[in-house]
């Protein structure tokens, strides 16, 4: 899974659109549709954003930063165990 389709992923985990997300995080719809098409990399402060409004666990924050697929299997084995 690469760094876009996770944003992707945990934004419609959420029920947001591209649009919502971008407003919650101060940027716009064309940012967002960039980052999970891979063609651009939010920077470590934007990752904070988009954790925040997504409001992730401390274990998706890590995998995030770490993105290892592993890190993936994990959360999906967490997940399924709540």
């Amino acid at each position: 899974m690469t760094l876009g389709q996770y944003i992707a992923k945990c934004r419609k985990d959420k029920n947001l659109t591209q649009e919502a997300l971008a407003t919650k995080i101060g940027t716009n719809q064309a940012t967002v549709a960039n980052w999970e098409m891979d063609r651009r990399i939010p920077s470590t402060a934007m990752v904070e954003y988009i954790h925040q409004a997504l409001a992730l666990s401390t274990i998706y924050r890590l995998s995030f930063y770490y993105g290892q697929a592993y890190s993936f299997r994990v959360i999906e084995r967490l997940r399924r165990a709540s």
